[in-house]
């Protein structure tokens, strides 16, 4: 099964064969579609970087799912932390979230995986810039964007994961009970 990205199996194949706009491996000479070029990073290095090492196309696709869920279990986990301190609810809630049908039926489409991760994420981010006031936020931020730039082969996955900084920034307003102009002024502006 290679669900909706038929590279699933070998993104290595992606940095053999398409890393220019035009190749002549695929629809004879025509552009390579953006949705290669997004999964080069991480996808792409992944797997060849394991292909370097020795490691088969059959054990770097389980270890692709498997190091996938172990992100979206640390992102979840990070992002219950704002609302708890119980261990035993964040590690159901991250259990949950990290096994449940969506996130299975989403790890073959890499845009449905990456926003799993983003979104809590992205959340806990922009929210800890908010409290802090600490541009590291921004890079790390940054960072998360050009990692996962998988997101970005879908434009309707990527806005909703950008409502993401809207919501942060409404429960940041509404749980250190701030002024919202002031908090305007003094940290987005």
């Amino acid at each position: 099964y290679t669900g909706e990205e038929s590279l699933f199996a070998n993104y290595g194949t992606v940095v053999n064969n398409y890393r220019w706009a035009w190749s002549d491996k695929v629809n004879y000479g025509a552009p390579v579609t953006p949705i290669v070029h997004s999964v080069i990073i991480p996808n792409g290095i992944f797997y060849k970087a394991l292909e370097f090492v020795g490691v088969g196309n059959v054990v770097a696709e389980r270890l692709f799912v498997q190091v996938t869920l172990f992100i979206i279990f640390l992102a979840i986990s990070r992002f219950l932390r704002l609302f708890t301190d119980k261990s035993s609810v964040i590690l159901i809630g991250s259990i949950f979230y990290a096994f449940s049908f969506f996130t299975f039926s989403s790890l073959w489409y890499t845009a449905k995986t990456f926003q799993l991760i983003m979104t809590p994420l992205l959340f806990v981010l922009f929210y800890n810039y908010l409290r802090k006031g600490n541009y590291i936020y921004a890079v790390y931020n940054f960072l998360v964007f050009f990692i996962l730039q998988g997101v970005f082969i879908n434009l309707p996955q990527l806005l909703a994961t950008m409502v993401t900084y809207i919501v942060s920034f409404l429960f940041f307003v509404y749980k250190e009970d701030v002024r919202f102009w002031k908090l305007v002024k003094t940290r987005l502006l």
